[in-house]
């Protein structure tokens, strides 16, 4: 997986910034078949026998900045922003620890943008 190529943290970092302010009451679906973080596309059953397709704040914000889809899928795989970043070796930054703060909120179902408000008052952004 470390032939993966990540925009840099402060990128992602506007990128969700950006999202959250696009989509402020966004809440990222989980059941309990599938809880924590989808960087790629995954389908989430609602409550009207459909789905809502979606990506996490993050897998949103990695995709607009140009990572592939087959990428994100691999990424799927290892977890949150702490692993991903662990398996691909990646020093810590404030930015990647902002990150970290504002998937743990939307995995724990806030919107994005209380997410974000979130994050920022746990760490200088």
């Amino acid at each position: 997986m470390t032939d993966i190529q990540l925009p840099p943290p402060d990128e992602i970092q506007r990128v969700v910034r950006e999202l959250a302010i696009e989509q402020p009451d966004f809440i990222y679906p989980r059941t309990r078949e599938r809880v924590g973080c989808f960087y790629n596309l995954t389908d989430f059953p609602d409550d009207h026998d459909s789905a809502i397709v979606c990506r996490c704040v993050v897998g949103e914000a990695l995709h607009r900045l140009g990572v592939s889809e087959p990428d994100l899928t691999k990424l799927s795989e290892h977890g949150g922003w702490e692993s991903v970043r662990r398996e691909l070796e990646l020093d810590g930054t404030p930015a990647d620890d902002w990150i970290e703060l504002v998937q743990y909120y939307q995995d724990n179902l806030e919107p994005w943008s209380k997410a974000v408000e979130l994050a920022d008052g746990e760490h200088d952004a």
